[in-house]
């Protein structure tokens, strides 16, 4: 439960901020781990917006 809330400090989003260099990867709870971070968007998903498991920003509708 520790290490959840270390890495997921924000429960109630989706995805985990990870910090790389001077910029910032946005990463998916349920991510694949057979994706490397970098793979990840270092834009913020929109409002209407997800982020899937393998790095792609889509609509969730």
């Amino acid at each position: 439960m520790l290490m959840r809330s270390v890495l997921y400090p924000y429960p109630n989003q989706s995805y985990a901020e990870i910090a790389h260099g001077d910029h910032t990867h946005y990463v998916p709870k349920d991510r694949n781990d057979n994706v490397p971070v970098s793979n990840f968007p270092t834009q913020e998903p929109g409002p209407d917006e997800r982020i899937t498991p393998d790095g792609d920003i889509i609509s969730k509708k």
